[in-house]
């Protein structure tokens, strides 16, 4: 496929949830539908910069997405379709997403998977790296009314009603290197389509 065959588009809702049902079958990504309403009840459409590539017929291809902070920007849901790889999709992705101009203004962000760590680093430039990384794990058919606060081993675990969230405010700080309160309050906190759970070391009174 040519690059003429391909065009770039500003991402809607329903290309956020085809993007979500693509990454989740080839990558195994989890995600709800409603974090893109979640997304823009945090930052404002306005600061969501949401590039989707098709093909001149509308199938779906791939995405990328910029969160325009006021301190930095933030990529998010970055993924090319499996059989699209390899043809600079990805880039031209990017780049729309997180044009020069506006990378000369601010830091970038992203979260990686450890195969693409690599290609992000020599191609993109995301170089600078976190003492820290994020496992994540897939749970399927759960029945959150099981779901207890049960101690175990060297930390235990609140439901984020129980949790003070100006200190978890204060926490995603030491860890984000920005502040992100809107973000914790808004999409962690106040939604209703989904459950947070918040771990303690056993240390924590």
């Amino acid at each position: 496929m040519s690059a003429t065959d391909i065009v770039l588009v500003a991402g809607k809702k329903k290309d956020f949830i085809d993007a979500l049902k693509a990454s989740g079958s080839s990558e195994g990504w989890v995600m709800s539908y409603d974090d893109y309403d979640a997304y823009i009840t945090w930052l404002g459409a306005d600061k969501i910069r949401h590039v989707v590539a098709k093909t001149k017929l509308g199938e779906f291809i791939g995405c990328c997405i910029c969160f325009n902070m006021d301190d930095m920007l933030f990529v998010a849901l970055y993924y090319v379709r499996p059989k699209y790889r390899r043809n600079g999709i990805g880039q031209r992705l990017f780049r729309t997403a997180l044009p020069a101009a506006l990378m000369e203004k601010k830091n970038a962000g992203l979260h990686a998977a450890p195969k693409m760590s690599s290609i992000y680093d020599t191609v993109l430039g995301f170089s600078n790296y976190t003492p820290w990384k994020t496992d994540i794990v897939q749970l399927q058919e759960i029945d959150i009314s099981k779901l207890k606060e049960i101690p175990k081993g060297d930390c235990f675990v609140r439901d984020i009603s129980k949790v003070n969230i100006d200190k978890l405010v204060e926490y995603d700080e030491t860890v984000y290197k920005s502040s992100r309160e809107a973000f914790v309050r808004n999409f962690i906190a106040r939604r209703k389509d989904s459950r947070c759970k918040v771990s303690f070391a056993n240390t924590h009174s």
